[in-house]
């Protein structure tokens, strides 16, 4: 079963070497793009499985190379991410993620299958000499970069192909803060933080008054472009409760800078070259809403000009422009530049400046705790006229630098903007992740089900980035999350762009800070094998929970800091401070192990300093088992991809205080809210039952399976189940549970959480009940998750089904809460029915 996969030492390390040793372990490298890919940089993580009483300490002390598909060994580099009962530096722990990173040959649109086997490793091209005063990394003979290590300079100097790009002292950044004073950049650190011949990336990090930032600088072995990585940071306290001050602070503008030895006469961009004769240029993205709400995407603009003459102008720029001189050039491309509006790509001379934040922007226009973007409250003044960079938040850019020799064609410089926003990506198959348990859930590849239930739920994931996957409503049409997003959410007019806001979704509260997990949601497509889209989808969510959906404050008077922001509230949870209750890590830790993401990994060891602060050992039975069950999920996944032991102690805590409240509540399986007329909330409940059912499999500790078997117990007793035939009454589950026995209300959109809590019991115990009940719940809202409990229901008719969108008509405006739990309540049960039928995971 899968709760004891854990396989003895022999078959594990005898499957590991025949996989090595034959064919091969797959690594599939996808090309998204129009074009091919030749010796492209691919990175990204690839779990190992746990092997009892033995220990990989690396791949390198057990051969293991990278072959491309022709079988030959190639230069490839690799980084501990993560281990198996252990922190990522404890070399007397095992493997359990691991960063790859090699160059790929990969044909337009298409993947390509390379592998891991057994070999010696041969090295890259890439060296790198720390001086007094640089660092100078060089990918390739004749190429070099120099990164000043006491000033921010971007670039001190950069050579091509012998060629003299940019020379000293090179570019820098450019700010000026709210009163119009010159702010200027101070380094506090400049380091390694990742050698080898290969990948190379190098940390800087400094001040802006009380602002800071990260830099983060990415070179490849054989490559000429580096991607720059560019994260403001306030570190001061977002506020306002509890009667802490907030430190937000305002500026104009923002400009990285870089010269261009020789430059000046001309800009390429992908829809031209211009002639500057003398005049500064600038692209200048920006967003208005036209009369149609509903109609996002054409309420963007942008406009190429020099001097007062428009050059050329459209709706969304790719935010590439190419500044060539007399040896050579560069091509800058900002990573989702129109998503991310406002921004500038401005020429002076020989300059080129990248205004992440451009002078003529401002926002976001807060107007209070409580106000609406048209509730007529008062904005913020600062905030009208300059940028407001709230207490507590991140915001990373994302800058590539592609030097080269000679000049560069308009469809050059397209290309450049299209790999920038589309690179290869890589990935294990979904049997070999599974099969490791490193996610520490359980799921089932993506696949045709020939199954009613299973198969529409396949197609939620499907609209997830295809519309056409979505049922086409009348008046409404085929909607899925991008549909959704460009329509401008449930009515239209909601805002999904700008820099503050894209990657987050917007409900009928304002943004909802990804709530329920979406970033993890989504990244399971692409875990499960799905399509290169979900990726490209759940990488915007991913930023945005790690940068400004969690609180990064620094200040110790609030005690909320390393908490995702509320759910609720039109400026990203300024409705209520952060909680354990809305509170979810696993997107942001799934993210750092498919990818090595370093932000991710700062901001999952911030969560779990709030989690360790805010135990869910102190739950007092207060306000619902959700609390606990959220918390103890959390601190699991935790300990589950950092292994730090506190994760693990704190979550067995938090089932020992859940127990312990169940026995006095009578040992019933419930716990009476003690805030709320000593209630109880099944699928509360089903979260907690979850978090200790994980809690199980990760620690290997089976103190708890009579707390669940009775837990198991009394939410059987919560399903309102008909007997079952054809045409019968919609299931459902208890809405409320009073403590005289009594069940109150019920609920068709809980039945998933249910549904997924007595899946995870029919997979530990096996009982047929509880198999029986899984299907009933899962079936019936896979086909009627828009029904009402009692209903009568035709479980074949297909024409009386829900319809899949993720605009529905019956709970408009929490689109974003349903379909979440739609996602969470199908992996389990798909595992489960692929184990039932011996198929594969």
């Amino acid at each position: 079963m899968p709760f004891s996969r854990l396989a003895s030492t022999a078959v594990v390390l005898g499957l590991i070497h025949g996989a090595l040793c034959a064919q091969g372990l797959p690594l599939e490298v996808v090309n998204s793009t129009s074009q091919q890919m030749t010796q492209a940089p691919v990175t990204f993580g690839v779990p190992m499985p746990k092997i009892p009483d033995y220990v990989i300490p690396s791949m390198e002390s057990h051969w293991i190379c990278v072959r491309n598909p022709a079988g030959q060994i190639i230069p490839h580099q690799y980084k501990v991410l993560s281990r198996w009962d252990g922190t990522r530096d404890d070399v007397t722990k095992s493997l359990k993620w691991v960063q790859v990173t090699f160059l790929a040959d990969c044909p337009p649109n298409t993947s390509v299958d390379y592998s891991l086997s057994i070999g010696i490793k041969p090295i890259g091209q890439m060296v790198a000499q720390w001086q007094p005063d640089r660092l100078v990394v060089s990918p390739m003979p004749g190429t070099s970069f120099s990164i000043d290590r006491f000033a921010f300079r971007l670039f001190k100097e950069a050579t091509v192909d012998g060629q003299a790009i940019v020379v000293a002292p090179g570019g820098g950044l450019r700010m000026e803060d709210e009163t119009g004073a010159i702010v200027t950049p101070q380094i506090t650190e400049t380091r390694i933080e990742q050698g080898g011949t290969v990948r190379f990336v190098v940390c800087q990090r400094g001040l802006l008054n009380d602002l800071r930032f990260t830099v983060r600088y990415y070179f490849h072995s054989g490559c000429r472009d580096v991607r720059v990585d560019f994260r403001l940071e306030n570190p001061g306290a977002y506020g306002y409760f509890f009667g802490v001050q907030s430190e937000h602070r305002y500026f104009d503008f923002i400009r990285l800078w870089l010269p261009i030895n020789g430059a000046g006469s001309q800009v390429t961009t992908s829809d031209g070259t211009r002639a500057l004769g003398g005049a500064v240029y600038e692209l200048n993205q920006d967003f208005a809403w036209g009369s149609d709400p509903l109609d996002v995407l054409g309420s963007f603009s942008f406009e190429e000009r020099a001097g007062s003459n428009i050059l050329h102008s459209g709706t969304r720029s790719d935010g590439g422009v190419d500044l060539t001189g007399s040896n050579g050039g560069v091509t800058v491309c900002v990573d989702r530049f129109w998503q991310n509006f406002p921004k500038t790509m401005r020429v002076a001379g020989d300059e080129v400046e990248i205004a992440l934040f451009p002078e003529w922007g401002n926002g976001p226009e807060y107007a209070g705790q409580y106000a609406t973007p048209t509730s007529g409250s008062p904005i913020d003044p600062l905030a009208l006229s300059n940028f407001r960079f709230e207490g507590g938040r991140w915001k990373t850019h994302t800058v590539n630098f592609d030097f080269h020799s000679g000049a560069r064609t308009p469809s050059e410089v397209a290309l450049v903007a299209e790999r920038t926003n589309r690179p290869l990506a890589g990935r294990a198959s979904a049997e070999w992740t599974n099969y490791t348990g490193a996610l520490g859930s359980l799921f089932a590849s993506q696949r045709t089900w020939n199954d009613v239930g299973l198969d529409r739920w396949e197609r939620f994931y499907a609209m997830l980035v295809d519309d056409s996957a979505a049922d086409n409503q009348l008046q409404l049409g085929q909607i899925g999350l991008r549909g959704f997003r460009n329509r401008g959410g449930t009515y239209g007019g909601r805002q999904f762009y700008g820099w503050e806001n894209f990657g987050d979704l917007m409900w009928g509260n304002g943004s909802c800070s990804l709530h329920y997990d979406w970033t993890y949601q989504v990244l399971m497509g692409w875990v499960r094998g799905g399509s290169y889209e979900y990726l490209d989808v759940a990488r915007d969510m991913a930023f945005h929970r790690r940068d400004y959906d969690q609180n990064h404050s620094q200040d110790l008077t609030e005690f909320w800091r390393g908490a995702q922001f509320y759910e609720k509230g039109w400026w990203h949870g300024n409705f209520l401070f952060g909680q354990n209750s809305h509170n979810w890590v696993h997107g942001i830790l799934l993210h750092y192990a498919l990818t090595g993401d370093e932000g991710s990994y700062e901001a999952a060891r911030e969560a779990q300093d709030f989690l360790l602060r805010n135990s869910p050992r102190n739950w007092t039975g207060y306000y619902g088992a959700r609390i606990p069950g959220w918390a103890t999920l959390n601190l699991v996944d935790l300990y589950n991809y950092l292994g730090e032991a506190p994760a693990i102690i704190e979550a067995r805590a938090g089932i020992e205080t859940f127990q312990d409240l169940e026995n006095q509540a009578g040992g019933a399986g419930y716990v009476s809210n003690l805030g709320g007329g000593l209630v109880s909330i099944p699928w509360m409940h089903s979260i907690m039952f979850h978090a200790t059912a994980k809690y199980t499999l990760v620690g290997q500790d089976a103190s708890f399976v009579p707390l669940m078997q009775r837990m198991k117990t009394w939410l059987l007793s919560c399903v309102n189940s008909p007997a079952i035939t054809t045409v019968m009454p919609m299931p459902s589950v208890t809405e409320i549970y009073q403590q005289n026995g009594q069940h109150e209300g019920s609920s068709v959109h809980h039945m998933w959480y249910v549904a997924d809590a007595i899946t995870l019991s029919a997979m530990m115990f096996g009982d047929q009940t509880d198999i029986d009940v899984a299907y009933l719940l899962f079936e019936s809202a896979a086909r009627f998750h828009q029904s009402v409990g009692g209903n009568t229901i035709d479980f074949d008719d297909a024409e009386t089904y829900s319809p899949i969108a993720m605009r529905m008509w019956q709970y408009p405006n929490s689109e974003t809460k349903i379909i979440s739990g739609v996602l969470h309540g199908g992996h389990s049960y798909g595992a489960l029915r692929a184990w039932l039928t011996r198929s594969s995971y």
